[in-house]
């Protein structure tokens, strides 16, 4: 939970550069880390468990950008930025 603000600030501009393609990845990976913040704040998981949950997230992320765009052999990476 500590290290969730770096991370969403790297990923927020690390990706601003990609334009319109990455957004909407961007923007469903940032709202999901912050559900996930509010859930281990609340008690309802433990911090282990949303990085879990954030990773799986992100993966599955990635593939869905792999099937629309291709041509970017790596997909978008989030999780493996860092």
């Amino acid at each position: 939970m500590e290290e969730w603000n770096c991370i969403k600030s790297k990923v927020e501009s690390i990706y601003s550069d990609n334009g319109t393609r990455t957004e909407k990845y961007i923007s469903e990976y940032v709202f999901v880390g912050d559900k996930l913040v509010d859930s281990v704040k609340s008690g309802e998981i433990n911090d282990e468990e949303a990085s879990i949950r954030l990773l799986e997230f992100a993966n599955d992320q990635d593939k869905q950008f792999q099937q629309k765009e291709p041509k970017f052999r790596f997909g978008i990476g989030i999780m493996r930025s860092f």
